[in-house]
This record gives C-alpha cells, sequence and structure tokens, in this order.
C-alpha cells in the first residue's frame, strides 16, 4: 500500500488515511461540514490555519459577508499571511451576493490582492452545495494521487493559474475567465483592455468592475 509523508507533522501515513478531511471546529455546524460529513471521513479540530484540510491542502472558506466584515476588523490579511504557511491553498469564497458602494469596493480590492500580491488562488462558490463538491473534488485527486503532494510538479498549469486569478473578480468564473484569456491572450492583455474590449467577452457590468478597479 502507497505511502505518503503528512507535511504538516512529518509522519508517514498510509494511503487510507488519505481519505480523512480536517475541518476546524467553527465550521462543525455549516452546512459544508454537514455535507461532507455525510460522504467522507471528517474529523473536527482546532485547525491552526484555514478551514479545511484535505492532503496538503489547505482551504479558507468564507461567505461574501464575513469576507468584508474580515477586511474591516483586520483578520483577511492576517489569515491570507498564515496560509502561506500551507504548500497548498485555496482561498473559497462562497455566495453570489452582489455588494454595493464602498463595500464592493472593498471587496474587489482586497481579492485582487490576495490573487496577486498573496498569490493564493480564489476560488468562487454560489452555495455550500457548490462548496462541499469542490472540497470532495480536492480528496478525489488526492485518493488518486493526481498531484496533492509533496515533490509533484506544479498542482496548477500556468493557464489555470491566470483563470484562478479573472475569477477572483466578481461575476467571472470559469467559462468567463477561460473567454477572456482566449480573446486577450494573457492577463496584462486583460487588464490593458478597454471596457469596450472587455464587454465582447462579458457583460458591461463586469468589463467596467474590472475596469474600474485596476485603475482606481
Amino acid at each position: 500500500m502507497p505511502v505518503f509523508e503528512d507535511i504538516f507533522s512529518g509522519k508517514e501515513v498510509q494511503n487510507e488515511e488519505l481519505s480523512r478531511i480536517l475541518v476546524d471546529n467553527r465550521e462543525k455546524n455549516s452546512l459544508v461540514a454537514h455535507l461532507l460529513a455525510g460522504r467522507f471521513d471528517v474529523c473536527f479540530e482546532n485547525l491552526e490555519i484555514g478551514d479545511y484540510v484535505v492532503g496538503d491542502v489547505v482551504v479558507e472558506r468564507k461567505t461574501v459577508s464575513d469576507f468584508v466584515n474580515s477586511i474591516y476588523d483586520g483578520r483577511l490579511f492576517l489569515q491570507a499571511k498564515e496560509l502561506l504557511k500551507a504548500p497548498q491553498k485555496i482561498f473559497l469564497i462562497e455566495g453570489a451576493k452582489e455588494l454595493e458602494g464602498k463595500r464592493q469596493k472593498a471587496f474587489d480590492s482586497a481579492l485582487f490582492s490576495i490573487c496577486l500580491d498573496f498569490q493564493i488562488p480564489v476560488v468562487r462558490t454560489e452555495c455550500a452545495e457548490e462548496s462541499a463538491s469542490l472540497i470532495s473534488k480536492i480528496l478525489e485527486k488526492t485518493r488518486k494521487n493526481e498531484g496533492f503532494f509533496r515533490g509533484r510538479k506544479s498542482r496548477l498549469s500556468l493557464r489555470e493559474q491566470k483563470e484562478l486569478v479573472l475569477q477572483g473578480f466578481f461575476g467571472v468564473g470559469a467559462q468567463k475567465s477561460r473567454k477572456l484569456l482566449d480573446e486577450f491572450g494573457s492577463l496584462l492583455g486583460v487588464f490593458g483592455a478597454s471596457v469596450d474590449d472587455l464587454s465582447r467577452v462579458i457583460d458591461k457590468r463586469t468589463a467596467m468592475r474590472i475596469w474600474s478597479l485596476l485603475r482606481d
């Protein structure tokens, strides 16, 4: 049976132990944890960083409201800094709620900083069910030994990393991020495009938000 190294303890673990999902105690009453517990071996602990740990992947989960609140109370960037300790990390933002005024501006700016300054991939989901599905897919890859172990090649291709950066913007999902890169060729091309150019690929409101954020 294959044996791998637990990157947090340095101990070797058997392959079947990689089926376990560690969940922070603060998530115990969340729907995401409930959905995962119905399918997988979930272990609740007081995690030092993140809300979910699958293999060497640490997931920090926040609802849109919690994300914005953590900007104003100073928690967000401290948590992002802590996430850098993990070999693989994902910032998961849950909810399709659209913000207004200064809160939307703060949200977009913070998201941009996490993606580019901290270089942490951001994934958007619309609901708890999608969040649980994402975490379960990470677990499936771990079980299949497809790239969440120390010593392997980069888990994401350069193209996938670029797509994740674009998906950090509100209103840009996987499909739109691919279309933007297909149209403009690179992140620099997307960021340098005019509102009219962006509007050929995505809706004008999202185009205006991206254009304004990058030039504010």
